[in-house]
């Protein structure tokens, strides 16, 4: 048995309700924005329905052995540009340092799975950066860095609970 979190800036009843009966919880401990499913099946059905129902609405959905709290993690990890971040900081840099097409096309090209390894496309884009001025990591911060939507809801709790 496990327990499966779901969450979402707007989680509706009628959302828990359904993960409570397509994934058969023991029972349901519901917060504002957030519910978990006590005590479901941990095997290959459940998890199907529990993607079908995540992606049906809109919320994220993760399986947590039971007894697991949010104050036992103590590390956030996620990627940051055009998810946390408004921009993609790299072309940003480059584009101030006059290589924005250049490093834009490999991100692209990352992004569409052209270049496959990470690492090799990460390589290449910083590797196109080489003798810029290290300045326009903080005028890029201080012009385009955002967060973007319900970056800081996430940040915020997280950083109170350490």
């Amino acid at each position: 048995m496990t327990d499966l979190l779901i969450q979402s800036p707007h989680l509706p009843s009628a959302a828990v309700e359904a993960f409570k009966v397509g994934c058969i919880a023991r029972r349901v401990q519901r917060e504002l924005n957030s519910a978990r499913l006590v005590e479901i099946q941990d095997d290959a059905d459940t998890r199907k329905v529990a993607a079908a129902l995540s992606a049906y609405w809109k919320c994220d959905a993760a399986f947590v052995a039971p007894g697991l709290r949010l104050s036992d993690f103590r590390l956030l990890a996620l990627d940051m540009d055009s998810t946390l971040l408004t921009i993609e900081t790299l072309d940003e840099v480059a584009a101030h340092a006059g290589m924005g097409a250049e490093v834009a096309a490999i991100t692209e090209a990352a992004r569409r799975g052209d270049i496959a390894d990470y690492k090799d496309s990460l390589r290449r884009r910083v590797a196109m950066l080489a003798g810029a001025d290290a300045g326009l990591l903080l005028r890029v911060y201080q012009e385009k860095m955002g967060l973007n939507p319900g970056a800081e809801q996430l940040l915020s709790p997280a950083a109170r609970r350490g």
